[in-house]
């Protein structure tokens, strides 16, 4: 990741994509997933991830993890052991994408001398955008077209199917 940094602060240079500090403003790409799918309901994952990848260099800048189980803690709720605990979630598994993502925009001055100044990404980054506040500058947001439409594929395939069986329905009655 540092050199993925390293490559996106030289390119931004050469490109004039640069604050008054020297800091290069890159566009990112961002997104996320769970340990399991959600099916538009029961979000209740005990896992998350989520990564922020360089527009120009492709390559990752920060990825982060969330847990809201550790299998150590349960075994050992009656022995006494210390271990490397991984839990480092309580909140709802919904939240944690945008947690994950606003950490790597909060780390990303520090970690890389980049400014963060477009998001791309689905429609869930939306969301990312209004919880951001610590952030001098709010990122402007570019939705991934193809992600949403492939989101939104079952969507279109209900909706046509649907259709179909009304317009059927309709001719037969007529």
């Amino acid at each position: 990741m540092e050199k993925a940094g390293k490559e996106e602060l030289r390119l931004a240079k050469e490109a004039g994509d640069v604050d008054e500090r020297g800091r290069g403003v890159i566009s990112v790409f961002v997104d996320g997933a769970w340990c399991k799918r959600s099916y538009k309901t029961n979000y209740n994952a005990s896992s998350g991830v989520a990564a922020i990848i360089g527009q120009r260099t492709k390559r990752v800048l920060f990825v982060g993890v969330k847990n809201k189980y550790c299998c150590l803690c349960d075994r050992n709720t009656n022995v006494n052991k210390t271990h490397v605990c991984y839990k480092n979630w309580t909140k709802s598994s919904a939240a944690m994408e945008s947690a994950i993502i606003i950490e790597g925009f909060k780390k990303s001055i520090e970690m890389h001398s980049l400014i963060y100044g477009r998001i791309i990404g689905d429609g869930d980054s939306s969301v990312i955008i209004n919880r951001i506040k610590d952030i001098s500058k709010k990122p402007k947001l570019d939705k991934d077209i193809k992600h949403i439409l492939t989101n939104n594929q079952l969507r279109f395939r209900t909706a046509i199917t649907k259709a179909i069986a009304y317009r059927s329905r309709e001719s037969k009655s007529t």
